[in-house]
């Protein structure tokens, strides 16, 4: 094995503003007159109906006027959302995509500004915003229906709780609509339980009858109805064990991960790790009877690979030492079935969510990790689709804390059966898709891998034909990770039956599982790090990931382009924490940390030894940027601040600065001034691919030697951009990481360190 080194830093070399684009107008359609009219028409048929509903609600509220717009062409989020305004049209929630709709908001005065710019549009000459429209229209009661509601609704004379989003209107209208709606509910036999207000929506939990659902599905102001999240647990028991080495209390300084589940229970193996515990109560701050105990079995499944990380591992030796501290936020209970699990009918779990982080924060400063092991099998990602609410929450939050890290399991597939394996994993259908959730921006949400026999094959680091795929919301890179979930009950772990049946052990097997995987790892990262930024956390552990050979199963055989399909499974691939860890002689991690203002470059320059490129074998250069920008789900673009990087070969800094400042940047889609782009390195996943996200990762591998000169630096240029956030002085934080490895021995370490400025350590 190679000597251990701490990491190098990564020095910065320059920092400049660059210049601004002048945004873009709209193209000419040549829209005939009669589509004019049609729209026209299309307006008056929703002032008509807009009219019957003030007279249907005038004794709760005065209806808010929301209808929706389809775009045939792309515009600018800024642009597009300003136009509309000097219509007399407000935007509450942009498409995210060609597929999707605008959602507006207006009053009648205004409604009628509108309809007479449509009229107008014909007897002008140069194309306005008008054209850029492809149809206006109602908002269909089934497209605000989750899947369960649309085919199974409500029964006649029963009643149900059901979680309802209100679209996020001006905070004066929504607090009238909000009493009103308080008062028709209680006006017919339904509860108003509790709500909760976010940046990107409002939300509202109430119990009601078929009749009472379906006037308030058809009210404008809602934007979509489900039922509460129920979880399916699947475990089996394993056999008995007895003899084990169980360590103490790990050390009081030691990091924790916060488990928000079912609770844990008091299995011999965690109960000297459980550092704290809280049930969180209903919105009536009712707490339900049996307090932390975990009826229904699935937290305390998911701790025990939290506070381990591999179980089975520690079976095999007879040793259980815990290292780090384990925290319980209890949410969900068993259901009558002992198959499912329930959350708080009466309370909403984005609140329970919210509170739970709340709570480790305030009363837990070194707990500052925490797994998401459930999510809605009925809201999958597919193109054309906003962020979903608890995902959208937990990046919220997120960007509150700025130390807090999530991990989230990516979901089990609705796929049955496994006669199509692994192909399905590779259509674009919904039924295999990320869930809410796993489409969170800032969560590394995880995957499954699993070795997979079937009657001729045995498949190592394959996919688990349960996992889910990406990608995830705006095609960001999702999962970012996988790791062992199992594959047919296959994947041990703690039971929560313990006591009752006299076994400590089970096997079970989901993404449920292998997402506390990633938890440990970043504990552990955390425990070794304890200063380092969460940026530098992730970038570590993404950095040390590779998709492993098994990948083969999809089809995937060139690995000098990396295959979406491969992305859409394995993400970056399973982590190795070693490599987090430490550098090795011929494997060398250069760390930077720090901010920068929207609108500047930042430029890193990296001497490489000749040897690298002499010597022959395989070399690797590879990259790893992580940022933690502000999020919206009612914006078009998801993040307020885009970042990527860029990396450049034989030319010195100067140069690279001066080309840069020659072009506008929001104009310039890959930000690559066409004089250098001959001498960028193109690197895989390509970064049109992986720009879309927070977790960037991209890598080189030569076979020959490259021509690189290395009389001049490599440099490195990390661009940061406004999408939409206007904060006055921002400042966005990020880390980077530039790794080189060498497939042979060779002192690569000190010959990087000598020929680089910086030389300090990041070891902390």
């Amino acid at each position: 094995m190679n000597e251990m080194y701490p990491h190098l830093v990564l020095a910065l070399s320059n920092n400049f503003v660059q210049k601004k684009g002048r945004g873009g107008g709209y193209k000419n359609t040549n829209k005939d007159e009669k589509f004019y009219k049609t729209q026209i028409q299309k307006l008056n048929s929703i002032s008509e109906a807009y009219s019957k509903s003030k007279e249907e609600y005038k004794q709760y509220f005065e209806p808010n006027l929301i209808f929706k717009i389809k775009l045939s062409d792309p515009v600018s989020d800024e642009y597009f959302r300003k136009d509309l305004e000097r219509a007399g049209i407000r935007v509450i929630s942009s498409a995210p995509s060609k597929e999707g709709y605008w959602v507006a908001f207006t009053d009648e005065p205004e409604f009628e500004k509108f309809q007479q710019k449509l009229k107008d549009r014909p007897s002008k000459k140069n194309p306005t915003f008008v054209d850029v429209i492809e149809d206006i229209g109602e908002i269909p009661l089934k497209e605000k229906l989750s899947r369960s509601l649309q085919e199974n609704g409500l029964k006649e004379n029963t009643f149900e709780y059901l979680d309802v989003e209100i679209w996020k209107m001006p905070s004066d209208k929504y607090e009238k609509f909000e009493k009103g709606l308080y008062k028709l509910v209680k006006d017919n036999q339904g509860d108003f339980l509790d709500t909760m207000t976010t940046v990107s929506f409002h939300l509202i939990k109430i119990k009601c009858n078929r009749h009472l659902f379906l006037k308030i599905a058809g009210m404008r102001e809602v934007a979509r109805v489900d039922r509460p999240l129920q979880i399916n647990i699947e475990s089996e028991m394993g056999a008995n064990i007895e003899d084990l080495q169980i360590g103490n209390a790990p050390n009081k300084e030691k990091p924790g991960i916060l488990i928000v589940d079912s609770g844990i229970s008091e299995h011999p193996l965690l109960k000297s790790a459980i550092a704290d515990r809280t049930v969180l109560p209903s919105a009536n701050n009712e707490v339900r009877e049996g307090f932390d105990i975990d009826d229904a079995g699935h937290g305390t499944l998911v701790a025990g690979i939290a506070l381990y990380g591999d179980v089975g591992k520690c079976l095999g030796d007879r040793k259980f030492k815990p290292s780090i501290w384990l925290y319980s936020a209890k949410v969900m209970y068993k259901a009558d079935d002992e198959d499912r699990a329930i959350f708080d009918e009466k309370s909403l779990l984005e609140n329970q969510l919210k509170k739970s982080i709340e709570w480790c924060v305030e009363e837990h400063p070194r707990c500052r990790i925490v797994n998401i092991s459930f999510g809605d099998s009925e809201r999958r990602m597919v193109k054309g689709k906003r962020q979903f609410r608890i995902a959208s929450l937990i990046d919220e939050l997120s960007f509150k804390y700025s130390d807090i890290l999530f991990t989230i399991a990516a979901g089990t597939n609705d796929m049955i059966g496994y006669d199509e394996f692994p192909l399905y994993l590779t259509k674009d259908t919904e039924e295999v898709k990320i869930i809410d959730p796993a489409t969170s921006a800032y969560g590394i949400t995880v995957g499954s891998i699993a070795d997979f026999k079937d009657k001729k094959t045995v498949y190592s680091n394959c996919p688990s034909p349960f996992t889910s795929t990406g990608p995830g919301l705006q095609k960001m890179i999702k999962p970012e990770l996988v790791d062992y979930g199992g594959s047919h009950n296959d994947l041990v772990t703690v039971n929560p039956k313990w006591f009752d049946e006299g076994r400590l052990f089970t096997a079970t097997h989901g993404t449920s599982y292998s997402a506390p995987k990633i938890a440990h790892y970043l504990a552990r990262l955390k425990d070794e790090f304890p200063n380092a930024s969460r940026n530098r956390l992730k970038a570590l552990l993404l950095s040390s990931a590779s998709i492993p050979l098994g990948c083969e199963v999809l089809g995937h055989v060139d690995w000098n382009a990396i295959d979406e399909n491969v992305l859409n499974v394995y993400g970056y691939g399973r982590p190795n924490l070693d490599h987090s860890f430490y550098s090795e002689s011929n494997r060398v991690l250069m760390v930077y940390d720090g901010e920068m203002s929207l609108g500047t470059i930042n430029l890193f320059e990296i001497n490489l030894p000749e040897e690298f490129l002499s010597k022959c074998g395989k070399r690797t250069i590879e990259v790893t940027l992580v940022f933690d920008p502000p999020t919206d789900s009612n914006r078009k673009e998801y993040l307020g601040v885009k970042m990527e990087y860029h990396l450049f070969r034989n030319l010195n800094i100067g140069k690279v600065q001066n080309y840069y400042e020659e072009i506008e940047l929001d104009k310039n889609n890959d930000v690559v001034p066409e004089k250098i782009k001959s001498k960028e390195i193109i690197m895989q996943p390509k970064i049109s691919l992986i720009k879309k996200g927070i977790h960037q990762k991209s890598s080189r591998t030569y076979i020959r030697k490259p021509s690189i000169d290395t009389d001049k630096p490599l440099v490195l240029a990390i661009i940061c951009r406004k999408n939409w956030y206007n904060k006055e002085d921002y400042k966005q934080l990020y880390s980077v990481i530039v790794s080189f490895r060498h497939e042979h021995e060779i002192d690569l370490y000190n010959k990087i360190r000598i020929r680089n400025i910086a030389r300090a350590k990041i070891r902390q």
